[in-house]
This record gives C-alpha cells, structure tokens and sequence, in this order.
C-alpha cells in the first residue's frame, strides 16, 4: 500500500462519495503533518488534473472539493467520467518546520515532525506521488533519471507526449519494414528513388504514366504491345530471353540444294518459348533463293510447321496449310525471300484457325521451321539452291565485261530469322 497517496476509482453519477459528480471523496489511508499538505487529482485520458481542496475532515478523512471531477471549469474541473482514478495525495512541505536554538529545550513534539518531516518527503519521492507537474514540484533536468532507475516497459504510449519523438532521434536505418504501416500514403510527398539498386521484382503499380513522362498514357498494355522482338542472322548465336532467364539459339544456316522430298529448310529451325500473355507470334525468314546452273527453271514449293508443345526438334509437326508459297522462275540468279506468319494464341479465335496455326495457349517450348522441296515432273526437274547465289564473279575486272557465266557460286547467302511476341 502506497505511503504517501490514496487512489480511488470514481463511481457513476448520484452514488454518493467518490462519484464522478459528487465533490465528497477518500477517506485517504496515508498520514500527514498538515492538513494543507493534502491535495487531490485526477486522471483523464493520461493526464493528472489538480482539483482544488475546499476541506478537510480529519475525521473521517475525507476531502471536500471546489468542484466535482466531472465539471470541466476554470476553477479545477477535470471533465472526469465514471471508471477514471483519483488520486489524494500528500505533498509535505519542504520548508523547516523547527527550528532548533543553542542551549534550547528540545521536545519530542518538535522531534516527531521533524523526523516525520524527512520520513513522508522521502515517502513521497520513493513513490513519485508529487510528480505530476504542480507548480511546487521539482523539475527533473536533462539526465537526471538514468536509465538503469527504469523499469523495462515503463515509459508506455501514455507516457508520451505527441510529436514528441523527432528524427534526430531515430538511428538511421533504425524502421524497418516491421515497423511500417501495410499502406503508406506518400501522395503528398516527393519520393526519390536509387536508380541503381532498385528492386521491383513482383511489384504492382497503379496509375498510369502519361506520354510527356515517357509512358504510355494507357492503364494497360494495349492490343499489339511487342513483349520480345529476336531478329538476327542465322549463324548459332544466342540471345537472352526477354525475363532474363535462359536464351534463344539461332539456327546454324548451310547452302542447300533442294530435292524431290520436302526437308527442313537451313536456318529456318528455331525454337521458342513466348512471354507469359502472349496474344501473337510473328515468325519471319529471310533468305536467297537461286537456280541451280544444271537447270534453266528454277520451282521451290514450301510449307510452315509449328511443333507440339514440348516436342523435340525432330518431334510432331502440324503444317499451318493456308501459309503454302512457291518461288521460281528462269532468272533466279539469287534473288532474296521473305516468307512471314503470325501464329494466333487464342481459344476464341476464328472458326477454322487451325489452317492459320491458330492454338489455344502456347504452353512448353515450340519448334517453328519450313520445309521445301523442288519441283518434278519427270525428267522437267527444277531445281532450286537456298542460301547460295548461282553466279557470282569478284575476280574480274568491274565493268569491263569480264564476268564469268559459267562460273557457279560457292559462297554462303545467310539467311536472317525474325520472331516477335506481342498481345
């Protein structure tokens, strides 16, 4: 029990002593030199509120106030409600209550009060019942309560005054993201990125970037949005995919000779995984096609496979029928191709898209590739040389006629490879 201060917890309205309205309270338990040592306040939400004294009884040691602890007014009023703590408490006066003479008598009147004096100031320092901001308290100064006097957990939200804690005394680094609210509104704030070291992977951001800061001006990629464009020459390089994981590998083009029996044309053979979201792919090959010098006519039929998902390089093909083309003709000394398709990723795509080599959804790994064979028709049999001119001549002098007919070309004509993905 506390030596120094009674606390009592305030009763509803018209119950008597101690009511919240009642101006009645105590009796009070601890014991005192003068009745003008006794104070009271009371507590509402956080704060110690005096209220002035009008009486004492020493009898039954109960306190009579100027004003009910509900009343809020100017003369002491603390606006207390039914549940909040009030608190009589001692504040012993700091003045010498005797003043001991030379050759005086001492009596054991004067002896008690001032022991008692010393004994309830002490009292009341030990259980911090005067520290509630009275004008006659004594004001703690910077460093005058050490750390090792707290208790763990004794200074508590109440404790703290709005505001009170400033950026200068936070570490830095110190919040972390345990510490942030789950929805951050920075709407009135400038927020300046590291563009360095940001990391946005699985990120989700709203608004839409307008076209005078470098976006789109849309809310969502629009229809036809390129998500991966490959383009290069056929030579077995290799390109990093789009997500940064794992590559493509461009085919290993060779001159070839086409024969009676369709056979995967050079260069042609890719492999290809799209985006996730994939809508389109565009595939493009660009390559020479020539006569062969045994032959005055020159006919080339070819078709346009796409693989099942997952299937190896000499797995399942489905022909795209309605992609068929044919090239040749008498004068076909190495003339450059261009054969391109768009491949629908769509469940609802049109009726009958399969002959365009509409599918439903990509899934694993595809291979794409065109085959061809020359024309024949007995003994009328025209040829045809892919990647690879019929005639060419450096070593005669420009200009002057020397060029060779009849010398037939070895050089490599390299085919180029174009693959988009878009929605």
């Amino acid at each position: 029990m506390a030596e120094s201060y009674t606390e009592i917890t305030l009763g509803a309205a018209a119950s008597g002593t101690n009511g919240v309205d009642n101006v009645n309270h105590g009796p009070w338990t601890f014991d005192y030199i003068n009745t003008g040592d006794i104070e009271v306040r009371v507590k509402v939400s956080s704060t110690w509120h005096p209220i002035v004294v009008s009486s004492v009884n020493t009898t039954t040691k109960i306190v009579t106030l100027e004003a009910a602890p509900n009343v809020a007014t100017s003369g002491g009023g603390a606006g207390a409600a039914e549940g909040d703590t009030l608190r009589i408490y001692r504040a012993t006066s700091l003045s010498p209550l005797v003043d001991f003479q030379a050759g005086s008598r001492i009596a054991e009147a004067d002896l008690d009060n001032a022991y008692r004096q010393g004994l309830f100031a002490a009292q009341e320092v030990a259980e911090d019942a005067n520290t509630t901001g009275e004008a006659a308290a004594t004001t703690l100064t910077a460093d005058s309560v050490e750390l090792s006097h707290m208790t763990d957990n004794s200074v508590d939200t109440p404790e703290l005054v709005d505001d009170s804690v400033t950026a200068a005394k936070i570490d830095d680094g110190a919040v972390g993201a345990a510490a942030l609210a789950s929805t951050l509104d920075l709407s009135g704030k400038a927020v300046t990125l590291n563009a360095t070291t940001l990391n946005l992977a699985g990120a989700q951001f709203g608004g839409i970037l307008p076209l005078t800061k470098g976006g789109t001006g849309l809310s969502a990629k629009a229809p036809g949005t390129i998500l991966e464009y490959i383009s290069g020459p056929c030579d077995g390089h290799t390109v990093t995919k789009s997500t940064g994981v794992g590559t493509h590998i461009f085919p290993n083009a060779a001159a070839q000779v086409l024969t009676g029996t369709h056979e995967t044309v050079s260069g042609s053979l890719f492999n290809y995984t799209p985006p996730s979201g994939t809508k389109w792919v565009s595939y493009e090959l660009n390559f020479t096609i020539s006569r062969d010098d045994t032959f005055v006519n020159s006919f080339g039929m070819f078709k346009f496979w796409l693989g099942e998902a997952g299937g190896a390089s000499d797995g399942s093909y489905t022909e795209v029928t309605n992609a068929k083309f044919g090239i040749g003709n008498s004068s076909q000394h190495g003339d450059r191709a261009s054969f391109k398709w768009v491949i629908p990723i769509d469940s609802d795509y049109q009726s009958g898209g399969a002959v365009y080599g509409a599918i439903d959804s990509w899934g694993a790994n595809r291979y794409l590739k065109l085959t061809a064979r020359h024309w024949v028709n007995g003994s009328d049999i025209r040829n045809v040389k892919l990647n690879q001119l019929m005639l060419w001549d450096d070593d005669a002098a420009s200009g002057g006629g020397g060029d060779d007919t009849s010398v037939e070309s070895t050089l490599l004509s390299a085919p180029t490879l174009t693959v988009i993905a878009s929605l």
